[in-house]
């Protein structure tokens, strides 16, 4: 299994408390495997 889907199935097993904190949905934009970063878009979210 490739990264960006394992970062995907712990997004999807996370993001009902995600969208709860964030008071938004969250969706991975990008997942860089060679230096580990990802990149998450918070839609509908509040702003602090």
């Amino acid at each position: 299994m490739e990264l960006r889907q394992r970062v995907e199935e712990e997004i999807d097993h996370l993001n009902p408390r995600l969208e709860e904190l964030a008071e938004g949905e969250v969706e991975v934009i990008s997942v860089d495997e060679r230096t580990g970063t990802v990149t998450l878009r918070i839609f509908g979210g509040r702003l602090h």
